[in-house]
């Protein structure tokens, strides 16, 4: 009644007006209080890589990669380590070592260097990145930049 009074003050209508708005999208929130538990299935996890491979140069994290896959982050990485064998970002981290591989192969080695290779392709750390390519490749970045008698992709 107080809200439809005319000769109630505008102040104590605002509250109520006020109260009523907020109860009533109180009621309607759809935010969850916490992840869902949903089972990721292989479609999400086929989607989750696709989607990692096409941002690889972009810094991404895990809460990134799980919100575009719309799942949990801790259900996206246990499903990874069930389905795939891997992390997440141990998968992201082989994408960009095989999009390194894939520049090095094709570049100059008068006008490209490994660093601006590794750096553009999110490895900061260039100590760490030429001792995870070297225990994939077999080799160091610098020698696959250097092979001129390599099939070029």
């Amino acid at each position: 009644p107080r809200l439809l009074d005319p000769t109630a003050p505008e102040t104590v209508r605002a509250r109520w007006n006020q109260s009523i708005a907020d109860a009533v999208a109180a009621a309607f929130d759809a935010t969850p209080s916490s992840a869902p538990t949903v089972a990721v299935g292989s479609s999400t996890i086929r989607f989750a890589k696709e989607w990692m491979v096409a941002n690889a140069r972009r810094p991404l994290t895990v809460a990134q990669v799980s919100a575009a896959a719309g799942v949990s982050a801790r259900g996206l990485q246990a499903a990874f380590q069930r389905n795939v064998g891997v992390r997440p970002m141990q998968f992201l981290r082989e994408a960009r070592l095989h999009g390194v591989r894939a520049e090095l192969l094709a570049g100059d080695p008068e006008r490209v260097t490994v660093a601006e290779v590794a750096l553009s392709w999110g490895f900061n750390h260039l100590g760490r990145f030429s001792g995870y390519y070297a225990e994939v490749y077999g080799e160091s970045p610098s020698q696959t930049l250097r092979r001129r008698d390599a099939p070029r992709p």
